[in-house]
């Protein structure tokens, strides 16, 4: 029996051939990230957040937007009414001044995603979707109140 000497080629996934930017330190993402928010739609002062169906895995994704340019899928649902309930829960906290606290964000998101299951695969048609309704989907935030004393 011979030895296999060669390395067998790895098969790479279509949507994951393209060029990834990625950044090796904390400053290099926070300088990225600062010049990006300069051209994003949203601003400071509001989120996009929404659900989709995907025909692929008949399952409805909750999304987030912090700024217009970055999509995260929180979760997924086989319900729409799990979905939507999602939906408002994370309006309600934005709107309710949660987001200010950076104690709360990590828990909150936490519980949001643990609601759901996790979706492994997020096609480019369901993301060009998203870009096109987040414009529609906006929930101000909450300005946190500025204490004079």
């Amino acid at each position: 029996m011979r030895k296999r000497t060669r390395q067998s080629k790895r098969y790479i996934p279509q949507h994951l051939k393209h060029f990834v930017i990625r950044a090796s330190t904390l400053g290099e993402k926070n300088h990225w990230f600062a010049e990006t928010d300069r051209y994003s739609p949203l601003r400071g002062d509001a989120i996009g957040v929404g659900a989709i169906y995907n025909l692929h895995t008949q399952h409805w994704l909750v999304w987030l937007s912090t700024n217009g340019l970055d999509i995260t899928i929180l979760c997924a649902h086989e319900d729409q009414e799990k979905a939507d309930a999602v939906v408002n829960a994370i309006a309600v906290a934005a709107q309710s001044g949660d987001f200010a606290d950076a104690m709360k964000v990590p828990m909150l998101l936490g519980q949001w995603r643990s609601s759901g299951i996790q979706e492994p695969f997020l096609p480019e048609d369901i993301l060009a979707t998203i870009g096109r309704a987040l414009p529609h989907h906006v929930v101000p935030l909450h300005a946190p109140a500025c204490s004079t004393a």
